[in-house]
C-alpha cells in the first residue's frame, strides 16, 4: 500500500531536501571565508550516486530546479524479532509418568505497524528485502492471530509446560534520509550526514506456538 502524503508534508519534505542540498552545495565552490582556517566550517558535501544503488526510495515531491523528484531513503540499522502472545495455557504434570498435553488457541490478537516518524513507512517495510532476508520473516502492515489452532506436546514428570500462541513481530531501527533525483532520471544526490533515526514495530505473517518448561 503506497502511503499518501498530504500537501503540507510534501511541501515540508521538498523544502528539507532542496534546502539541505543547496546548503551543501557551497562546499563545492568554497569562498575566501571558507578557505580561511579561522572562518566557518565548510558545508558537508553532496554525494552523487546512481539511484538504483540506494535501495528503496519513497518519492513524495515533484520537479523543482535541477531535480526531477525528491523523497526519503530508508536504511535499516537493526532488526530484533519479538514474540507477542495472544493466548497462553499451562499444564502441570504432578505424576511420575510422561503425559500428553493438548493446547488450543482461544483468543486472538491484532498487531499493527507503528513508527516514531511523522510519515508512513508502510511502503518501505513491505518492499525492504533486507528485513525479510535477514530474519526469514515476511512483514505486513497488520496481522490478527488465529483461534482454534491446536498443538500436542509431551510433558515430562514433575514439570509444568507453558504453551503460548502468538505473532512474531519485528522491532526495526532505521534511518530516513532525504534524496533528490536529478533531471537525468539516473543520478540521485544527498547529504550523507542528513539522517533522521526512527523506529518501527512491525508484525509478520508468522504465528504459532511457543512452549516453555516451567
Amino acid at each position: 500500500m503506497k502511503p499518501t502524503a498530504t500537501p503540507s508534508r510534501r511541501r515540508i519534505g521538498a523544502f528539507a531536501v532542496f534546502a539541505a542540498l543547496a546548503m551543501a552545495a557551497t562546499a563545492l565552490t568554497p569562498s575566501a571565508a571558507l578557505a580561511d582556517p579561522q572562518g566557518p566550517f565548510p558545508r558537508p558535501p553532496i554525494v552523487s550516486r546512481p539511484c538504483s544503488e540506494l535501495g528503496p526510495i519513497e518519492f513524495i515531491t515533484g520537479p523543482s530546479g535541477n531535480y526531477l523528484k525528491a523523497g526519503i531513503r530508508y536504511l535499516v540499522i537493526s532488526v530484533n524479532p519479538v514474540f507477542e502472545p495472544s493466548t497462553g495455557r499451562f499444564i502441570q504434570n504432578t505424576s511420575d509418568q510422561t503425559i500428553t498435553g493438548t493446547f488450543t488457541a482461544s483468543e486472538s490478537r491484532t498487531v499493527t505497524m507503528t513508527t516514531t516518524l511523522n510519515f508512513s513507512v508502510t511502503s518501505m517495510l513491505t518492499q525492504r528485502t533486507t528485513i525479510t532476508m535477514s530474519t526469514g520473516f515476511q512483514v505486513v502492515q497488520s496481522r490478527t492471530s488465529m483461534i482454534g489452532v491446536t498443538a500436542v506436546s509431551a510433558i515430562a514428570p514433575r514439570t509444568t509446560l507453558l504453551g503460548e500462541y502468538g505473532i512474531h513481530s519485528l522491532d526495526v531501527v532505521f534511518d530516513a534520509q532525504t534524496v533528490a533525483m536529478r533531471r537525468d532520471g539516473i543520478t540521485c544526490e544527498y547529504v550523507d550526514s542528513n539522517r533522521t533515526r526512527g523506529t518501527a514495530h512491525v508484525p509478520t505473517i508468522n504465528e504459532g506456538w511457543r512452549f516453555t518448561v516451567q
